[in-house]
């Protein structure tokens, strides 16, 4: 630079607590809510790498079983590391258009599962659950309760209050979220050795128990000889509810051919109306997403003896003759009922 030529200074802004005053508000509340975000993620964020059959210790499986399986976990831990960093039930939708349309209830699922757990512990009232049903997620209202459940094994199911008053039916779902968290990511425990958690009670056993069966399809790849031997190595009177959940991850989540949900069907034996039961709640899932897939579509033609539309409009009907009161046998006279409508006489003698 030549002699007398001036030197521009440049007055570089610095956000020290000294100086935050210097900050247009606009910009500071800005800058605390990256703060918070990015605190949010470090406290309770992970990464996708969490639902690798490796990381979660499963046996290897068909290459592309395998990939379908890891990629729905995948698409879950996404919706929840988005609700964990933005705290904010619109922006999930954004998320979700990065996944198909088929794998958006996982991403709800996922995301309510951060949402509750933000709830559950914010040290003042806290409503994203809430906000997050009943904007975002009410179409994928099933998966999200799930997801509820998710965050309820990470803290405590006595925080559940905190989530505001829940559907009378759907909450049942949350201990079926609970299941599944158990089998997922503690399969040594809730599958290997059959553990429960200590302090349920009645019919929280059995949904308990719907959810570990869609954590079996999982955990076991589902690989439909060991789904069976499985399921059948648990003691009699827990079978139907592991047969139940089984049918609904392999309606809804899929990742297998139509020989095997035909073996699958086979291989159940006295329980394949179970494992309609819950391709039927599958198939309601997703119609109230709007969301079909051909998966669903064929495990229910093969385990309910109908189409998706068919299955999801019997679980309609079935609740017209129940009338859930919110009591726990009101939602198990609504799974029975579903069972005995799609009109296969093994239901009653299995139960």
């Amino acid at each position: 630079m030549g002699t007398g030529e001036t030197t521009l200074q440049y007055d570089r802004p610095r956000f020290g607590l000294a100086d935050r005053s210097k900050v247009p508000d606009l910009a500071r509340a800005a800058l605390e809510d990256t703060r918070l975000a990015n605190l949010r993620q470090r406290l309770f964020g992970t990464d996708t790498a969490v639902a690798s059959f490796a990381r979660r210790g499963f046996a290897p499986t068909l290459a592309e079983r395998q990939r379908r399986l890891e990629n729905i976990g995948s698409s879950f831990v996404t919706g929840y590391n988005i609700a964990i960093h933005s705290a904010d039930p619109l922006a999930v939708k954004q998320g979700a258009m990065a996944h198909s349309d088929e794998l958006a209830g996982f991403v709800h699922e996922g995301a309510a599962m951060g949402f509750a757990l933000l709830d559950i512990l914010a040290p003042w009232p806290s409503r994203l659950f809430a906000s997050f049903i009943e904007g975002p997620a009410s179409p994928h209202i099933y998966l999200a309760y799930i997801g509820v459940g998710l965050a309820l094994a990470r803290t405590s199911r006595r925080l559940m209050w905190r989530l505001g008053p829940p559907d009378p039916l759907l909450r049942w779902l949350m201990l079926d979220g609970y299941g599944f968290h158990a089998g997922y990511f503690h399969p040594w425990g809730a599958i290997d050795r059959q553990h429960r958690p200590i302090g349920l009670r009645r019919y929280s056993c059995n949904a308990f128990d719907q959810g570990l069966g869609r954590a079996i399809w999982f955990a076991k790849g589902a690989d439909i000889r060991v789904v069976a031997d499985t399921v059948f190595g648990f003691p009699e009177d827990r079978r139907p509810d592991l047969w139940s959940g089984v049918g609904f991850a392999a309606a809804y989540a899929g990742g297998v051919e139509s020989v095997d949900l035909i073996a699958l069907s086979i291989a159940c034996g006295p329980f394949r109306t179970h494992l309609g039961q819950g391709a039927a709640i599958a198939a309601k899932a997703r119609e109230c997403a709007g969301n079909p897939a051909p998966h669903t579509e064929l495990a229910c033609r093969i385990f309910c003896g109908a189409g998706a539309a068919d299955a999801a409009a019997i679980t309609d009907q079935a609740l017209n003759d129940v009338g859930p009161d919110g009591r726990g046998v009101a939602y198990h006279a609504w799974r029975t009922a579903i069972g005995r409508r799609i009109g296969l006489d093994s239901f009653e003698s299995a139960s």
